[in-house]
């Protein structure tokens, strides 16, 4: 069993690997708008999180959710979009930034998946701009036909702001702009420490509970907690003011926090990187 972690900053957690890569990880939020020949445009809300997934590999996790917009305010009963994968950093820390290799695989429920080759365009101290080009789009039997997707992200550290577009050739049209959209990072959504009247909840199995875990947590493994958390048991979890999850590496702890803010439990957080950051940290 082990103490409970130390506030350190998300951006310190991970593989060497991410380091060119460090000012995209954190929460985003705010919104963007849509055009496309025979769609009505439209104004959308986004919450997207990007997290390493530890020391141990040089990927981050990525996931995106959009909500609909009513008189210039997000309305979070109305989702709208949501897409998430994970980018992968394929070169050293020692490659220049214009030299580092970069996926992205994606998966949507639209039955669209997506994969990504992405490079640096320009980094410096304050600026990081990133283009992704799709090398392949699968699509199943009932979903829209897309045949290519490009991106490009620029982040402004000192501003913390990311800037995107998205431009893709779709339902028989030529390559073209899709998205646009402008977040700012939350700064207050880098959730590395855990307050005292926190109820702490270790999402992973009972061996790797058993094998180590932070003081005072409680162990719901993950299949537990998406099948029970409308059961009665769950009813202290749903009216804490303080929740905390943890996984080994973030993945896991996501999945079921998202299951339960669908869910309407009040106050549910996630530790940024997880166990495996935190015994790092150690």
């Amino acid at each position: 069993m082990c103490s409970r972690p130390t506030p350190v900053s998300p951006t310190e957690f991970g593989h060497p690997n991410i380091t060119h890569l460090k000012s995209l990880l954190g929460a985003w939020e705010g919104q963007g708008q849509g055009v496309y020949p025979n769609i009505t445009p439209f104004k959308y809300h986004e919450k997207s999180t990007f997290t390493s997934l530890g020391p141990a590999k040089p990927i981050i996790h990525y996931v995106q959710k959009t909500f609909a917009v009513q008189e210039g305010k997000p309305v979070l009963s109305k989702p709208m979009h949501t897409e998430c994968g994970y980018i992968r950093v394929l070169s050293p820390p020692t490659a220049s930034p214009q030299e580092v290799k970069l996926e992205l695989c994606l998966a949507d429920p639209t039955g669209i998946a997506q994969i990504f080759s992405g490079k640096i365009d320009f980094a410096s101290e304050t600026e990081l701009q990133i283009t992704w080009q799709s090398l392949h789009v699968s699509c199943s039997p009932s979903a829209k036909k897309v045949t290519t997707v490009s991106r490009s992200w620029k982040i402004n550290t000192s501003e913390k702001t990311l800037n995107y577009t998205l431009d893709m050739g779709a339902l028989g049209n030529e390559h073209q702009n899709h998205l646009t959209a402008s977040l700012v990072k939350d700064t207050n959504g880098a959730l590395t420490t855990i307050p005292e009247d926190a109820i702490i909840i270790d999402v992973r199995e009972a061996t790797e509970f058993a094998e180590g875990h932070i003081e005072g947590a409680i162990n719901i493994p993950i299949g537990e907690a998406l099948r029970d958390c409308n059961k009665p048991s769950f009813d202290k979890i749903r009216e804490a003011s303080n929740v905390f999850l943890y996984c080994q590496s973030g993945g896991r702890s996501n999945i079921v926090a998202d299951t339960l803010r669908a869910n309407n439990f009040s106050s549910v957080n996630v530790l940024q990187g997880g166990y495996a950051a935190y015994l790092a940290q150690k």
